[in-house]
């Protein structure tokens, strides 16, 4: 338990590290969409990037991340 407790410590440090540059592509991918560019290339994308987003921030101890994501994607589809 203790050496689980551990890997998910540093699984979700990891996350977190991550999180400004995958929040930085998705609003890079949301600012293409609005600007037309390979429009449904470019919403598939984007919904990619927040269901993973959606996907993965809970686990790793960001909720309101992961909710703002999911409700995101919802409106993309």
């Amino acid at each position: 338990d203790e050496e689980l407790r551990r890997l998910m410590a540093a699984a979700s440090e990891d996350f977190r590290a991550v999180l400004p540059a995958r929040i930085a592509t998705v609003d890079a991918l949301w600012d293409r969409v609005l600007r037309g560019e390979n429009a449904a290339q470019g919403v598939q994308e984007l919904i990619r990037a927040v269901h993973a987003l959606a996907g993965s921030a809970e686990t790793f101890g960001c909720a309101r991340v992961g909710q703002a994501a999911a409700a995101a994607e919802s409106v993309l589809e």
